[in-house]
């Protein structure tokens, strides 16, 4: 009984305040709990979740691209000196190895334009990608025919093949004709050199 007196009697105030206020008078009259000053948070969870995962598709596209790029320039190199290899023999050592070296970077570069060119495929990644895949296959092309020798046997001869590992050594850099590891620098002996010596061991015995 007491909480219905007490109802009654805060109806009865709120009456009083609406009729003191007069026929033209307007009035707010809050019905309910009392409102707290509580600020409503952003949803900062799903943005940042929308954010992140625009973030990993691009992240996924740019790394799609640039292997894709790598592979692109591998196989511009690999193009560009078996249509050497029927030219000129394709040495990768010798007295001309440097001019040769320019020539299979000149030719990989058209093959990787023309296949640029196919595909349509034109980004920065893919370039960088092709500019990567396309040096390192011209400085370590060789140390794969030390690894498996009766696959470039297929697609070059057993005569190139042969040569190659003769004039160059394994897990190296080759620059100009020259293998680069990371004790010795070592460069085929041109065929006069290799005769004089011959001649000159022949002359002491």
């Amino acid at each position: 009984m007491a909480g219905h007196g007490k109802r009654d009697q805060i109806f009865l105030e709120r009456l009083g305040r609406i009729n003191a206020s007069g026929p033209d008078g307007t009035q707010q009259v809050f019905v309910g709990p009392a409102d707290t000053n509580q600020k409503r948070k952003a949803p900062r969870v799903s943005i940042a979740a929308r954010m992140t995962g625009k973030v990993s598709e691009s992240e996924a596209s740019t790394i799609s691209l640039l292997g894709s790029g790598i592979l692109v320039g591998i196989l511009a190199v690999m193009l560009a000196r078996y249509g050497r290899f029927h030219l000129n023999g394709g040495a990768l050592s010798g007295p001309d190895s440097d001019i040769m070296m320019v020539v299979d970077v000149v030719l990989a570069i058209t093959v990787a334009i023309l296949l640029r060119m196919i595909f349509r495929v034109r980004s920065r990644a893919h370039g960088i990608g092709k500019i990567f895949g396309i040096a390192a296959t011209i400085l370590l092309m060789h140390n794969v025919v030390h690894i498996a020798p009766g696959l470039f046997e297929k697609a070059y001869s057993v005569e190139w093949v042969d040569q190659v590992v003769a004039d160059t050594l394994p897990v190296s850099v080759l620059v100009a004709g020259v293998s680069y590891t990371k004790t010795q620098a070592y460069a085929p002996a041109p065929p006069v050199v290799v005769v004089l010596r011959m001649a000159a061991t022949g002359l002491t015995y």
